[in-house]
């Protein structure tokens, strides 16, 4: 499977990014920090995490891709065993149908299971096993306990979010398998979070990062006003963000920290997904065959 990860990660934009924990705290010297039952790890985030964004010039230039936007998929045409078509509806009920010699089905989790679970006057030659919709998962996020640090400087050295050679790191926490093995736990982890008040200071990130990105069109006057009486904030996260390559730390009076963890539920036979009287997966629908046919 490396190979296909490899591939996923070039496809978020992630194609040069440290592999090895060990190395991006070696990069920081800092220790790279480890606990009794737990593990410590780096998650990695996509720099930028709109697919529309970053994969701009692809969709706009490849000839071999055509991009339909509101056509919401909702009836796979088939013949004998084999899909021929896929019709498609917008919200105003304009209809559509595209045929290909192949089709892809990326809808997510509930939206495919959705889609395929509609009724058919043939029934459904795709789930004889019956289990098409059934053992879903929840994955349950919340903050969990709230944290005192009782040394600032080594809890922030080992919790705050990373900034490296252009990408971020966020570190975080998860029991070792053994101790899931002995608690009958699935997969459970943590992230330390930080609730900064000064919801100015927010604003004026946001205005940064927006200017920083190019979408000018998302900075009004107001924004920028706003933005240059916060000028001593900023001018201090830039240096910590270019000198020590970690997050913004808001003084500790006007912040509050919390243990945020996340785990994984275990799959329940009896967790169908819905279906409605009239099917329609919410997708765009991306052709790579013959133009649609108008109905």
């Amino acid at each position: 499977m490396t190979s296909f990860y490899e591939r996923a990660l070039a496809l978020e934009g992630l194609a040069k990014v440290e592999r090895s924990d060990a190395e991006v705290w070696k990069d920081l010297r800092l220790p790279f920090t480890q606990f009794d039952d737990l593990e410590a790890y780096l998650s990695r985030w996509c720099p930028e995490p709109n697919f529309a964004r970053l994969h701009h010039k692809t969709l706009r230039e490849h000839p071999n891709i055509h991009l339909w936007l509101h056509a919401s998929a909702v009836e796979l045409i088939t013949e004998g065993t084999s899909a021929i078509g896929l019709r498609t509806s917008t919200l105003t009920g304009i209809e559509a149908i595209f045929r290909a010699p192949h089709f892809i089905f990326a809808l997510g989790g509930i939206e495919s299971s959705r889609f395929f679970l509609q009724p058919r006057p043939d029934g459904l030659p795709w789930n004889r096993s019956g289990l098409l919709g059934q053992h879903f998962q929840d994955h349950i996020d919340c903050n969990a306990a709230a944290v005192e640090p009782l040394d600032p400087k080594r809890f922030h050295d080992t919790f705050d979010p990373i900034f490296a050679h252009g990408f971020k790191y966020l570190p975080k926490l998860r029991l070792l398998p053994q101790a899931q093995a002995a608690h009958g736990t699935l997969n459970i982890g943590s992230t330390m979070s930080f609730e900064d008040t000064g919801k100015a200071r927010g604003q004026a990130k946001t205005t940064v990062r927006n200017l920083m990105r190019g979408r000018l069109s998302d900075v009004t006057r107001d924004n920028l006003r706003h933005t240059t009486n916060h000028l001593p904030m900023l001018a201090h996260q830039a240096w910590r963000y270019k000198v020590q390559h970690r997050a913004y730390s808001p003084p500790r009076s006007e912040s509050s920290f919390a243990s945020t963890a996340s785990r994984s539920q275990p799959p329940a036979a009896a967790s169908p997904s819905p279906t409605s009287e009239t099917p329609s997966a919410f997708c765009e629908s991306v052709s790579t065959g013959r133009s649609p046919r108008g109905n």
